[in-house]
C-alpha cells in the first residue's frame, strides 16, 4: 500500500465527516433526544459509505466534550442549548474527526464564532516542523481578541490508522514542550474557548459514555467446582 492510497482514504473519510457535520449544523436539533442525535449521525455516516471512527459525543451547555447518548438517555436538545457535536468516519481505519457547536443561545453566539476563528486561524498557521506550542498560541490569542479564555487542559491531536488519539498533543495554549508537526501526519486541531471569568479547565464528570480500547487482555474464567 503506497502512501497516495493512504491519503486518499483519510481525504475520503475526511469529505464524509465534513459533510455529515455540515447537515447536522443546518440542521433544527431543538427537541431531539442525545440518543436520537447520535444514532442520525453515525446512520448518515454509514449511508455515505463510512463507519464510525469513535462514538458521536453530542455535549450540551457546561458538557464540554465526549458524551454520547446511553440507550435509554432521554435528555433532550432544548431551544438554548449550546450543542458540541464531534463525530468522526473511517475507511479502512484511516479516521477523519471533525466538530463543530451548534449554539441557540444569543448569549454565546459570540463564544461560537470566536471558537470558529481560532480554528480558522490555527489551521492557517499550520506549516511543515511548526511547534505545537505555536499554534496553541494562535488559539489562545485570538481566544483573548474576542475576550475569552481557551480551556488549557483539552487539547488536540495526531491521528494514526485505527488510532484517534495518536500521542501528538496540539494545545490551546503556548506551552513549554510542544511537539513538532510534520508534513504528510494527520492531526486534530481542536480549540476550546469560555468565558473570562471561568477557570480555564474542565474536570471529569461522573458519567462515563465513551471508552477506548488501549490494549488486549485475555481473560481466564474459573469452573466453579459445585
Amino acid at each position: 500500500m503506497d502512501k497516495l492510497e493512504i491519503d486518499k482514504r483519510f481525504i475520503e473519510a475526511g469529505k464524509i465527516a465534513a459533510t455529515v457535520r455540515e447537515h447536522f449544523k443546518k440542521k433544527n436539533l431543538v427537541g431531539m433526544t442525545v440518543t436520537q442525535l447520535c444514532n442520525e449521525v453515525e446512520g448518515m455516516t454509514r449511508k455515505l459509505g463510512a463507519e464510525p471512527g469513535f462514538p458521536c459525543g453530542v455535549s450540551i451547555n457546561s458538557v464540554t466534550a465526549h458524551y454520547s447518548g446511553e440507550l435509554f438517555d432521554d435528555q433532550t436538545i432544548n431551544d438554548d442549548a449550546v450543542i458540541k457535536l464531534d463525530l468522526g468516519a473511517h475507511i479502512d481505519g484511516y479516521i477523519a474527526d471533525t466538530a463543530t457547536t451548534i449554539c441557540y443561545d444569543p448569549d454565546y453566539q459570540e463564544l461560537t464564532l470566536a471558537t470558529e476563528a481560532a480554528l480558522n486561524n490555527a489551521i492557517k498557521a499550520v506549516k511543515d516542523k511548526i511547534s505545537s506550542s505555536d499554534i496553541g498560541r494562535v488559539i489562545s490569542d485570538t481566544a483573548e481578541k474576542f475576550g475569552f479564555i481557551p480551556i488549557s487542559n483539552l487539547s488536540g491531536h495526531s491521528i494514526e490508522r485505527f488510532k484517534v488519539h495518536a500521542g501528538v498533543s496540539i494545545p490551546n495554549v503556548w506551552t513549554p514542550l510542544g511537539s513538532s508537526l510534520r508534513k504528510g501526519n494527520v492531526y486534530a486541531i481542536e480549540p476550546f474557548l469560555t468565558v473570562k471569568d471561568g477557570s480555564g479547565q474542565v474536570v471529569d464528570g461522573k458519567t462515563k459514555t465513551i471508552y477506548m480500547l488501549t490494549r488486549r487482555k485475555k481473560l481466564e474464567i474459573k469452573k466453579s467446582m459445585n
